[in-house]
């Protein structure tokens, strides 16, 4: 599976869990992260990269 298409589906899965409640997703895609804004204002960092 390519990065960027587990990238998309990961994205898909947290945007639409009702269990997450993430409020916000900011994608930065040349550096392969994602940050989750949660309801208490927390910050989440997500880096997604391939391992040989």
């Amino acid at each position: 599976m390519e990065l960027n298409y587990f990238k998309e589906i990961l994205f898909d899965l947290v945007n639409e869990s009702d269990k997450l409640a993430v409020l916000d997703i900011e994608e930065d895609y040349n550096n392969n992260t994602m940050i989750f804004t949660m309801p208490d204002g927390r910050r989440i960092l997500m880096e997604c990269r391939t391992i040989e």
